[in-house]
């Protein structure tokens, strides 16, 4: 995900994703809150389109960021 990014993410932003995405995108694909294509792949369109995920980020000022 970070791969396109014009520039080099923040360190530690790859964690704050995963820390805060991973067990509820792995819910939510489990239990079909977010479909996969017919070949069975994931999209970032798929999961846009239901709502269902959100990151948690946080910068150094320890501000949070909900996306």
């Amino acid at each position: 995900m970070l791969k396109g990014l014009p520039i080099k993410p923040p360190d530690g932003l790859a964690k704050q994703i995963y820390d805060s995405s991973f067990e509820g995108l792995v819910t939510n694909l489990t239990d079909g809150t977010i479909p996969l294509t017919p070949g069975d792949r994931l999209t970032l369109q798929l999961v846009e389109s239901t709502g269902a995920l959100t990151f948690k980020l946080t910068d150094t000022s320890g501000n949070i960021t909900n996306l």
